[in-house]
């Protein structure tokens, strides 16, 4: 047999008014957690590193942010440079997954697999690198665990931007990172969006597929009119892939693979070009006539055709890149450019 104890009127009464402040506790907890801050907050605190860039769903942050409302974007040589290289990171990821000069393990392999879905999604995203100064923001890219700050960071989701920390795009005014060092950069951001959360395995990833495209690849550089000028070309791994390839002006970057690529003929016409390959790529010397600047580049070409018999032929020519560049030198010129074939 039980006895129930008397509760007391008092004790009844302090646990009703406990109840109350608890519930409205609660709901207040609640009300604020569905309160969505503004788009300018959401910057805000992804940039103070008080919001996982994960969990932002609103595009229109991103927008601010590229869009010069809260920071702007980069328009500098590396800058217009990383963009060009982030489109060709799929392109390049393909060649490595089906060429087996790569140096990748299968498990390596699986992950660049995941790494090329996303560059697949995220091709043509509006927004998809942002430039932040980690002086004007120095939490942004501070590694919690490490205390390190890194070139880049993004979210672990796909369709997300990649942040890329200015100050480690120069030095001395110069840029500090060549294209495939850029690439390698992008496959281990790339790699968190796949969900890879190994900042060493991803780093040694990225710089070994950064080497291979170094080794198919050239670069040329001098100063005209007291501008630093550059002719990148970076070739394929494939007789039936492209190569990519660049004039840089000052801070201005000229893409010319898809011009290139538009007037490549074979010799015979029963052949269609279905790559290239450049080598022996040089200046000529340079012509000033008024108010244009003429930049001729040299080079070997080895052009692979398909004839009928779906048989692939090489021919070798000889292409100039002649570059025309109108005044004003800076900061913006007219770029042109013409492609010669002998």
């Amino acid at each position: 047999m039980s006895i129930r104890p008397k509760t007391h009127p008092t004790t009844i009464l302090s646990l009703l008014i406990l109840g109350f402040v608890h519930f409205g506790v609660a709901n207040a907890t609640l009300l604020s957690a569905d309160e969505t801050p503004s788009v300018e907050e959401q910057a805000r605190l992804v940039l103070a590193n008080q919001l996982p860039i994960e969990e932002v769903i609103d595009a229109r942050v991103w927008r601010a942010m590229a869009g010069g409302d809260i920071i702007g974007n980069g328009g500098g040589i590396v800058e217009q440079r990383m963009f060009a290289a982030f489109k060709d990171t799929f392109r390049l990821v393909s060649q490595c997954l089906r060429n087996l000069t790569c140096p990748i393990n299968s498990v390596d392999r699986n992950l660049l697999e995941r790494v090329l879905q996303v560059a697949r999604q995220n091709r043509h995203l509006p927004e998809s690198l942002i430039f932040v100064s980690s002086t004007t923001y120095p939490l942004f890219f501070k590694d919690p665990e490490t205390g390190l700050v890194r070139s880049a960071k993004t979210g672990f989701r796909p369709e997300l931007p990649v942040f890329v920390n200015r100050e480690h795009l120069y030095h001395n005014g110069q840029p500090a990172l060549s294209s495939a060092e850029l690439i390698g950069l992008l496959v281990h951001e790339l790699g968190h969006q796949a969900g890879e959360a190994n900042h060493t395995r991803l780093d040694d990833l990225g710089a070994r597929l950064a080497a291979w495209v170094l080794q198919g690849g050239t670069l040329i550089e001098r100063r005209l009119l007291g501008q630093q000028t550059q002719f990148q070309v970076i070739n394929p791994k494939s007789p039936d892939e492209w190569p990519i390839l660049w004039m840089g002006w000052n801070s201005q970057t000229t893409p010319l693979s898809s011009l290139a690529r538009a007037q490549v003929q074979c010799l015979e016409s029963d052949r269609t070009p279905i790559g290239m390959e450049l080598s022996n790529v040089h200046w000529q010397r340079e012509s000033l006539a008024n108010d244009e600047l003429t930049v001729p580049i040299s080079a070997w070409a080895r052009i692979f055709c398909q004839d009928r018999n779906a048989m692939v032929i090489y021919e070798d020519r000889d292409v100039d890149f002649v570059v025309t560049i109108k005044r004003p030198w800076t900061p913006q010129p007219t770029i042109s450019t013409q492609i010669k074939w002998h």
